[in-house]
């Protein structure tokens, strides 16, 4: 899919960009090349010293969208929202710039839903094929991403036919097969599309078999879109599954949780549309919506929910629960808007004043500390993000060899190697003796962590100097920091690093040896 992508932007790169500067052209010839690194780098000078123009923002975007097809998660992230604010300035200038317009479709479409950038992405591909029908290339181009981008909305019969269009005149093309396979797939009755479906869904569901029953629960809504008994299951379904908390399935599909998280707010927001006068339904997504990821962007629909109820409720037991809900809500929304602030803070001072505000949470590690000897340490998380970091601790030799994690967040443990957010951790551990020291993720606070001096086998480690080393990722606020700080058992039994960070305040490790 990313080389399809990545052919046909350079394609109409070629053929759409009229009067193109030298120093674009240089960074055409390096995308061509592959040395997209090199391009984007020679676009941003571009930018920079050719702001108005509207050319060289589309091209700049281009050329970010295709590095964020290669890049890891994380970077991918940071990556395509850069590319999107190009083809908006670009937009800004030339609101029907075909280039802008042409790019930010395709990408829109092909990034996942919970960007919230799919309904933008249709409009501009249908804006352009509408306005320049007359080009078949250029119509079979934006058929192919509309078949794309239909199929992840929903809209089955869309999908259908806008890839019929390639699949019928486009054989020569590079879509053709995976236009062919997604619209043969969309064309064949599967079994499951039938009217027993709600009743399949009931056999797996009281068999545990979650992941069958969502499926089936997801067949019979589509089946009978005005059926609210049918939704509600579905959107239970959903919850149970989210609450279930992270296991080794996250490791084929980094996404499934975040595409559980959009699907059962819309879900639920389907319901209150087919019950609107239903409180107990206004309730429950209200209730959904205050929790949910960032990325969702469903809080501000949660806090309007819990406002209605709390002034409108028909109960006083309504009006007091939703009311409880609503301060949660501001509360999260004041902590959202601390965490922008301290990721826009600039100088140290800035970030020293705002680290006391950081409200600080329980730890969910509750680590034994061992008998004989030990080593005690204590870390101190300090900037609060929307959601809670990804952390890594873990132990070295001087010499940087890997001894043993002493604690790592779920996520990060389960998609192993698909992670991009604890690199170091990753490159070292090689994932080693984690499944005991795996937990929920810690944020804003204290926390414990205990070693015994063992490896990861269990053996005793007989030497003299460590270091802890402690790893960090925040999202969306992308903000890293791995920090070390050496411990010489001999020496001395009080550590403590020097520097005072934003993201890890304190980190302090205290010997205990009885052998010495």
């Amino acid at each position: 899919m990313k080389k399809i992508i990545i052919l046909v932007l350079c394609i109409w790169a070629a053929l759409l960009v009229a009067g193109i500067a030298e120093d674009m052209s240089s960074a055409e010839a390096e995308a061509a090349k592959g040395n997209l690194k090199e391009a984007t780098l020679l676009m941003e000078k571009v930018v920079a010293a050719n702001p108005g123009s509207a050319d060289a923002l589309a091209q700049y975007g281009l050329y970010l969208s295709q590095q964020a097809g290669q890049a890891g998660m994380m970077e991918a992230g940071e990556l395509t929202g850069k590319a999107f604010e190009q083809y908006e300035r670009a937009l800004a200038m030339e609101p029907e710039h075909i280039n802008a317009r042409l790019y930010r479709g395709i990408l829109s479409v092909n990034i996942p839903k919970f960007f919230g950038k799919l309904e933008q992405g249709l409009a501009d591909l249908e804006y352009i094929q509408k306005k320049y029908s007359s080009d078949q290339h250029l119509y079979m181009v934006t058929s192919y991403y509309l078949g794309i981008g239909q199929q992840k909305a929903g809209n089955m019969e869309k999908a259908k036919e806008a890839l019929k269009f390639v699949v019928t005149y486009g054989r020569d093309t590079q879509f053709y097969e995976q236009a062919k396979a997604i619209y043969d797939e969309l064309s064949v009755e599967k079994e499951t599309q039938n009217n027993n479906s709600y009743e399949q869904g009931m056999k797996s569901m009281e068999a545990g078999d979650l992941r069958t029953a969502l499926e089936y629960f997801r067949q019979a809504a589509k089946q009978n879109p005005d059926n609210l008994e049918m939704h509600l299951m579905l959107a239970r379904t959903l919850g149970t599954i989210a609450n279930q908390g992270y296991d080794e399935t996250i490791q084929d599909d980094v996404t499934d949780r975040a595409g559980i998280a959009n699907e059962v707010f819309e879900v639920l927001s389907h319901c209150v549309e087919l019950a609107p006068g239903d409180e107990q339904i206004l309730f429950l997504r209200g209730s959904v919506a205050i929790y949910l990821p960032f990325f969702v962007n469903s809080l501000e629909t949660g806090i309007a929910d819990m406002t209605y109820l709390s002034e409108n409720g028909s109960s006083d037991e309504m009006k007091g629960k939703a009311e409880k809900l609503l301060k949660e809500a501001i509360k999260k929304r004041d902590v959202n808007k601390l965490a922008e602030a301290g990721y826009l803070a600039e100088t140290e001072a800035e970030r020293e004043e705002l680290l006391p505000q950081f409200i600080e949470s329980e730890s969910p590690v509750h680590q034994m500390q061992p008998e004989g000897d030990y080593m005690k340490i204590e870390m101190r998380l300090g900037y609060r993000d929307q959601i809670a970091p990804q952390t890594a601790v873990w132990i070295e030799d001087i010499n940087g060899n890997y001894i043993k994690t002493l604690y790592i967040s779920s996520f990060a443990a389960f998609v192993k190697e698909k992670q991009e957010h604890l690199s170091q951790w990753a490159d070292k551990s090689k994932f080693e003796g984690i499944s005991a020291v795996t937990s929920a993720s810690i944020d804003c606070g204290k926390h414990i962590f205990y070693w015994d001096f063992t490896d990861t086998a269990g053996r005793k480690i007989n030497s003299e100097e460590f270091v802890v080393c402690a790893e960090i990722c925040h999202w969306p606020h992308v903000q890293y920091r791995k920090l070390e700080l050496p411990v010489d058992t001999v020496k001395e039994n009080d550590f403590k690093l020097a520097s005072r960070d934003f993201l890890i305040p304190e980190l302090t490790v205290t010997v205990n040896k009885i052998s010495q």
